[in-house]
Formats: structure tokens, sequence, C-alpha cells
């Protein structure tokens, strides 16, 4: 066996080797924490453009935005017609009433003049196709709608080349 002051030496290379190995294993995750958050923070920079003028990168959405502003937004106008009553068609004995009240939704502030003018015709229009109804046509659930569109198109083609977006119906009562 060996004596003692040779036990100290074995006793000292084996505490140098984990030393030096723990201490290279700390440097390497330190290392590599670096690395991460470097690329990280780089990567996000990217992300939110802050590298595209250092990088030369022009933005897509920058150029078409010089080359052709976006429209203006439509704004719409809304034409109130009086309130109306008819009978409906067709019903045994006892007579039907509807009373409505109608809108027009227009784009075109322009043609307002001319819905005036011609608005005889446009009520002439809806008492005329009301009356055709019957009070089952409105009762159905694609009663209104199918209403709705009729009124429009017939509208639209008295009134042309002014155009008609929409017909909202504000008041609908059957008596």
């Amino acid at each position: 066996m060996r004596t003692g002051a040779s036990e100290e030496t074995l006793d000292e290379e084996f505490d140098d080797e984990p030393e030096a190995k723990s201490g290279s294993k700390k440097l390497i995750i330190i290392v590599g924490l670096v690395l991460v958050l470097l690329g990280g923070g780089a990567t996000a920079a990217y992300m939110i453009g802050m590298l595209n003028e250092f990088l030369g990168i022009q933005d897509a959405t920058a150029g078409s935005e010089t080359a052709e502003a976006p429209p203006p937004p439509v704004q719409s106008v809304y034409h109130p017609l009086p309130t109306m009553l008819a009978n409906l068609a067709g019903e045994r004995g006892q007579p039907r009433f509807l009373k409505f009240t109608v809108s027009l939704e227009l784009t075109d502030r322009d043609a307002i003049p001319r819905l005036r003018k011609l608005e005889p015709l446009i009520i002439d229009i809806l008492q005329t196709h009301v009356r055709e109804l019957r009070i089952d046509d409105l009762r159905e659930s694609r009663g209104i709608p199918v209403l709705r569109a009729e009124l429009l198109a017939r509208i639209n083609s008295a009134i042309h080349p002014a155009t008609i977006t929409s017909v909202l119906l504000n008041e609908i009562l059957i008596q």
C-alpha cells in the first residue's frame, strides 16, 4: 500500500477532473442560452420589421399603398316614403288590409332629386304589387325576403339609370 502523501496526490488528481468537467459544462450551457436568446431576439426583430431597413427589404404593403389608394367607404343614404295602406287580394268575405312603411337605400346622393320626382310612380308600383299579394304570401317564412327582392327589382327598373341597393320595410301591419 501507499503512504499518506501518495494518497493525497491521488485525491488531488481525482478532484481536479470533476471541477474541470463541471466548469466546461457550465460554460457550454451559458453559451447555449446566450445563443438562444440572441437568436430569439433577432427573429422577433425580423418578424416585427425592425430589420427591414437594415437588410434592405421593402415592405410589400407599403408599395401597394402608394400605387393605389383604397376607395372611400360607401355611405348609404335612406329615402323614406310615406306610410301606405293597401287591401290584400283574394280573401273570401272579410277584407284584409296591409299598412306598411318603406325606406329606400341608395349609395348615390345625386339620385335623390330624381327619386323625389318619381315618388308617385314608386308608390304606385309598391301598392300595385302589394294588392296582388295574399295574406298567406306574407305569413310564410320566405314571404318578406321575396317581397323585398320583388319590390327592389320593380323600383330599379322604374328609376333606371339610378339604382336602389335595398328596400327596407320599416313597418308592416296586417289587419
